[in-house]
């Protein structure tokens, strides 16, 4: 296996950076390693330090040296045996500097890059090179990042008597530039001359005014496709969809300023919901009808305009499109709106005087019918405060039409709004528990179509949507998700998506106690080598459980109370988590077999051929960390999603079997019956054959049910279709009948000649 040094060697070889712009890895890694055999004795807090006593020795009784001078610390031979532990920290601190040095001198080239093409209005091969320059040096910090946490990480390994510096450093990167600092205003400009060179260099179109805002924003009929990106595919993505749709900057914020250069605003969204979750459970089922509530503004500090939205879902096949409505109302008529003392006259009073005509008219016969639609879905179900997302949204759109939108959501965090503050969301000045808030590990890609019927889907959306960038997530939903992992006391069933593994480090984090944790707890996938008696058994919790939520989308366990029992939902092992453990399951060996979105059988034939999980996790245990190249980021190793439905609808499919087999036997049996009666052999001989294939479909459609069912109690990353059996039986039915024929044509040939 390679490791992470020749990783890095082979990254600096295809790099137009010179080599001493990285990390030193392997200079500090030896340092580390000739640290590691003076066996310094480990400090004790209680021992009194003298200035009149040698230092300890190291296990070869020779003591350390006496002075260690400025040039020692700046000497060229690293690794060397008179190497100390401030040697290895001031080199350290020289290389973080360097890396912190060459991205800002890298960042202000494109940056000049830029101020030449917008002078020049534009040039599409220019602006893929300054695109790709970026993406190059984004790459160049990512690499340099996991190299830093892979050597600080070794440090504390290596070196467990002396005191462990991984988190002391990396707080200290992140405080540093080339890591905190935000250069989305690349992606802005770059989107702007993209859009540029689209319209043809015309900076001053003529029609541009008379064609923006020509579609109504306080109401939205679309369709949406949710997915999760990883931050080192972020950039890529947003310059991808940049490049035919620009980056759409709310009303009032003006393009000359500081401020729109930044790609991304602030978006709080409080959602309301009943002490029961009520809504949580409606949307989570897919109700018809089912709402969602939220109360949302835009930008820091507090909130001048907040926006009261109301979300409506509808099945397709009825007809009606999911539909999202709002109004805006001043943050001091929230607490009336909660408490149902909203004055609606005065709202649409107010709104009157902005707006004339009759198309102002509608809209107000309109807005009036959805105010008192909320203020009564409020109060009938006392609606209050549940939980809030945060987060910094990127939105692409064209100025004139939302036909095809896009929004980018990055630092996303999910808050507890269940607080006796008596506020409507928490005081931004206090600090937030560590249980009352989770951090999400993805960005959240959304790609919003309100197409005509006669319109086709753009070809860069296919594109974009079939890379491997993009990690599909159906109906994925912060409220569902902020909900399961805030409030696994109140919820009676959770998303399919809340066991990923890739989830547990943010979900963990966000303060389980030690009586939340599994007592066996297991990897993912060892309920899968569990016996067929306990499969069945959760099997039958889950369904009960299911049956009484109603929920079609959701993994269900029975309820057990008591802490937080993140243990009914979650598969996963709750252990103690390292930020770059790597893939829970994974290793690089899982991932030859596995895809991102559609895993093959491949993996289920080699998990299926080891008689005990842990035979199979040693099998692909990576015994060098270094080997491990994925960071903190965790590998996707996405399970089957069970509803309960799948088990009713591989016995609704083992029905037909029996119907169809049924069928044979009834003709089998009366072309028996009558040819018994007239003595014909050939007839007695067919109906036999049938009779015999009516059997063999039985036998064939149990064994496949059988096997179905254990694919599905086991959620194996596998299919669970049949696609091979029924085709078999469907060529040997109709070789059976065409032979049956062809003799009939041959005898009727004979007897008339």
């Amino acid at each position: 296996m390679v490791n992470f040094g020749k990783t890095l060697e082979d990254a600096m070889g295809k790099s137009r950076y010179p080599s001493s712009a990285y990390l030193d890895y392997g200079g500090l890694k030896r340092m580390i390693y000739a640290l590691e055999v003076r066996h310094l004795r480990e400090p004790v807090d209680e021992n009194a330090m003298s200035l009149s006593v040698r230092p300890a020795t190291n296990a070869a009784a020779m003591p350390d040296d006496e002075e260690t001078s400025d040039d020692e610390i700046d000497r060229s031979q690293r690794g060397a045996p008179e190497t100390t532990h401030e040697h290895f920290l001031v080199f350290l601190e020289k290389e973080l500097k360097k890396m912190d040095r060459f991205t800002h001198e890298e960042v202000s080239k494109i940056r000049k890059s830029l101020n030449e093409l917008e002078n020049l209005g534009g040039d599409a091969d220019r602006c893929a090179e300054v695109e790709g320059a970026f993406l190059e040096i984004e790459q160049y910090v990512n690499l340099n990042v996991t190299a830093v946490r892979k050597l600080l990480k070794k440090h504390d390994k290596v070196l467990p008597t002396l005191p462990p510096i991984k988190a002391f450093y990396l707080a200290r990167m992140h405080d540093m530039r080339w890591v905190r600092n935000d250069y989305s205003d690349v992606v802005v400009r770059l989107s702007r001359l993209y859009n540029a060179v689209s319209n043809g260099n015309d900076d001053e179109d003529q029609d541009a005014p008379a064609r923006r805002r020509q579609y109504d924003d306080a109401s939205f009929v679309r369709t949406t496709s949710k997915f999760w990106v990883k931050p080192d595919d972020l950039s890529a993505v947003k310059l991808a969809i940049s490049k035919h749709l620009p980056v759409f900057l709310q009303p009032g914020m003006s393009p000359s300023t500081e401020k729109s250069k930044k790609d991304s605003q602030l978006v709080n969204s409080v959602y309301l919901d009943s002490s029961t979750l009520e809504l949580y459970h409606q949307r989570l089922e897919k109700s018809p009808g089912a709402c969602a509530l939220r109360l949302r503004w835009y930008g820091t500090g507090e909130p001048t305009l907040v926006f009261v939205e109301r979300k409506t879902h509808h099945d397709a096949w009825t007809g009606e499109e999911s539909v999202k409505e709002r109004f805006a109302v001043a943050p001091d008529q929230v607490p009336k709106l909660l408490a149902g003392r909203f004055d609606v006259d005065a709202h649409l009073r107010e709104k009157q005087k902005k707006k004339q005509g009759e198309d102002a008219t509608l809209l107000q016969q309109r807005e009036r019918r959805l105010v008192t639609e909320v203020l009564q879905l409020i109060s009938t179900k006392r609606l209050v405060p549940t939980v809030r997302s945060q987060c910094t949204r990127c939105a692409f759109q064209l100025e004139h039409t939302n036909a095809v939108r896009a929004s980018v959501d990055t630092n996303l965090c999910l808050i507890s709004e269940l607080t006796s503050s008596g506020r409507w969301y928490r005081d931004p000045n206090l600090n937030i528990p560590s249980k009352d808030i989770t951090r999400f590990p993805f960005a959240v890609l959304e790609i919003k179509l309100a197409l005509g019927d006669s319109d086709e889907l753009p070809n860069w959306v296919r594109d974009l949507v079939s890379s491997k960038a993009l990690i599909p997530c159906h109906k994925f939903s912060k409220f569902i998700h902020g909900c399961a992992v805030l409030l696994p006391d109140e919820i009676q069933a959770a998303p399919y998506w809340i066991d990923d593994p890739s989830l547990r480090a943010s979900i963990v984090a966000s303060g389980p106690t030690s009586a939340s944790i599994l007592k066996d707890s297991a990897p993912p996938l060892a309920a899968a080598m569990a016996s067929q008696a306990q499969q069945k058994e959760a099997h039958d919790g889950d369904l009960e459980v299911a049956a009484a939520a109603g929920s079609t989308t959701t993994k269900t366990a029975a309820v057990s109370g008591g802490g937080r029992r993140f243990d009914r939902f979650f598969s996963w092992d709750l252990g103690p988590t390292d930020d770059d453990a790597g893939a829970l399951l994974g290793r690089r060996a899982l991932e030859k077999t596995t895809t991102k979105c559609c895993p093959s059988d491949l993996f289920a034939s080699e998990f299926l051929a080891y008689d005990d999980v842990d035979d199979f996790y040693a099998a692909h245990q990576d015994d060098d960390d270094d080997d491990d190249v994925s960071g903190a980021m965790q590998k996707l190793f996405p399970l089957q999603k069970i509803e309960p439905k799948l088990f009713l609808a591989a016995e609704r499919t083992f029905i037909h079997w029996l119907h169809a087999a049924v069928v044979l036997a009834s003709i089998g049996s009366a072309i028996f019956a009558k040819a018994t009666k007239h003595r014909h052999t050939r007839a007695s001989v067919y109906a036999a054959a049938l009779c015999l294939a009516a059997c063999a479909l039985v036998l064939y459609a149990m064994t496949v049910l059988r096997w179905r069912q254990l694919r599905i109690q086991k959620r194996l990353p596998t299919e669970w279709g049949d696609p091979i059996g029924p085709l078999v039986l469907g060529g040997l039915t109709i070789a059976l009948l065409a032979s049956v024929w062809v003799v009939e044509v041959i005898n009727f040939a004979l007897s008339t000649s």
